[in-house]
């Protein structure tokens, strides 16, 4: 088969995986689960803007819904995270030694833009970058018991559950847990203002000189 043949299949394999394990059996009492998805809802509201729902989708679903959401805020804002900082080394010209392929350096990738540079990496590369990713969605949705259903919402088996965190007391995972939170929203914000930089110049006039 062909690369892009394989990254097709990949991908479609993964989906599939993930989306298969969500189907599982429910392991609280609803009245149990339904406390604990509300408790998780109520992280994130804070000062100045409280809860800022101005178009109402937590009221448009369920409780269940509503962990959906929360849990995609958790991980849209890991992912800008890690793009807001990824794109300040790439425009800073830093990258690795050597080559990611024969004949493709991680130099000759690092002169593209930051959104030409995905195109540049070899398939075989994108393929690894997806199933690493699919890797943590699978594990994600694995966790018992479901964030859907009672669990904690963002949590990553083996990722995400540092030792240290056990020794934790609950106020102060709350706390952690609100500082990522926040700083994922400001990530995502963040990450979309270097996106329309780059692709419109001058449509942030703050980072006009950047790009």
């Amino acid at each position: 088969p062909t690369t892009a043949t394989m990254f097709r299949a990949a991908t479609l394999l993964l989906a599939l995986v993930a989306s298969a394990s969500a189907f599982t059996a429910p392991t609280r009492s609803v009245r149990a689960t339904r406390s604990a998805m509300k408790m998780e809802m109520t992280e994130g509201i804070i000062a100045p803007t409280g809860k800022f729902d101005p178009l109402k989708f937590s009221e448009m679903g369920s409780d269940a819904s509503n962990a959906w959401m929360r849990h995609a805020e958790v991980k849209h804002g890991r992912v800008a995270m890690f793009a807001f900082v990824g794109f300040i080394v790439q425009a800073n010209g830093i990258h690795m030694p050597g080559d990611i392929a024969t004949g493709v350096s991680f130099e000759s990738i690092s002169q593209l833009k930051p959104l030409e540079q995905w195109a540049a990496v070899p398939a075989l590369g994108q393929i690894q970058i997806i199933t690493l990713l699919g890797c943590f969605e699978l594990l994600s949705e694995m966790e018992k018991p479901h964030y859907m259903k009672g669990g904690k919402t963002g949590v990553i088996p083996l990722i995400f559950a540092a030792p240290q965190m056990s020794a934790m007391s609950e106020d102060k995972k709350a706390d952690l847990r609100l500082k990522e939170l926040q700083n994922g929203r400001l990530a995502m914000v963040g990450i979309m203002g270097f996106f329309a930089a780059s692709l419109t110049p001058g449509s942030v006039p703050a980072l006009t000189a950047l790009f």
